[in-house]
C-alpha cells in the first residue's frame, strides 16, 4: 500500500484508474468523486448502528480483479487505510490509498491533508449505472448474496 495525494489522485483519475470508496452508502449518495464505485468497509445493522461490512472483501476483491494500482478511498483517511489493510491480506501489494479522503484528514502529527473537495474538481451526486453498492452486490454476489 501506497498514500497518494490529490495531485496525484488527478492525474490517476485521468488516466483511467479506478476509484474505490470505501464510505457508507449515505455518505457516498451525498457526494463522490465522478466515476467512483461504493463497497462500503461498514454498512447500517437492523438497529442503524454501524458494524463490518461481512461482504467488504469478497466484493471488493472481485471488483478489483485485474485492476492494478486501484485507489481506494473514504472521507478522511482512516477507514481506507483499513480497506487496504484488508485487501492486502489477498496478496494485493499494488494499492494506493489516498491519505486526504474525499473531505480531507490528518496525518500522524496532526497537520491537516487536503482532500478531493479542496481540489474543485467536479462532485457527483448521481452515480453511473452499475456504481452503487447495492447494484455491485446484486452483480457480484447475487440475490442469494453469496459468490
Amino acid at each position: 500500500m501506497r498514500d497518494i495525494d490529490n495531485e496525484e489522485l488527478l492525474r490517476l483519475l485521468a488516466a483511467g484508474s479506478i476509484y474505490l470508496d470505501v464510505r457508507t452508502v449515505e455518505e457516498f449518495s451525498a457526494g463522490h468523486v465522478p466515476g467512483a464505485f461504493n463497497v462500503p468497509l461498514l454498512v447500517r445493522d437492523e438497529q442503524g448502528a454501524l458494524v463490518p461490512n461481512p461482504d467488504f472483501l469478497t466484493i471488493a476483491t472481485a471488483l478489483l480483479e485485474g485492476k492494478s494500482e486501484p485507489i481506494i478511498a473514504c472521507q478522511a483517511g482512516g477507514r481506507s487505510r483499513k480497506a487496504c489493510a484488508l485487501l492486502g491480506q489477498t496478496g494485493r501489494s499494488d494499492l494506493l490509498n489516498y491519505a486526504g479522503g474525499f473531505g480531507g484528514g490528518r496525518d500522524p502529527f496532526g497537520a491537516k491533508i487536503p482532500g478531493y473537495v479542496a481540489t474543485s474538481a467536479p462532485v457527483s451526486t448521481q452515480p453511473e449505472p452499475g456504481h452503487t453498492y447495492a447494484e455491485l452486490k446484486e452483480r457480484l454476489l447475487g440475490s442469494s448474496g453469496t459468490p
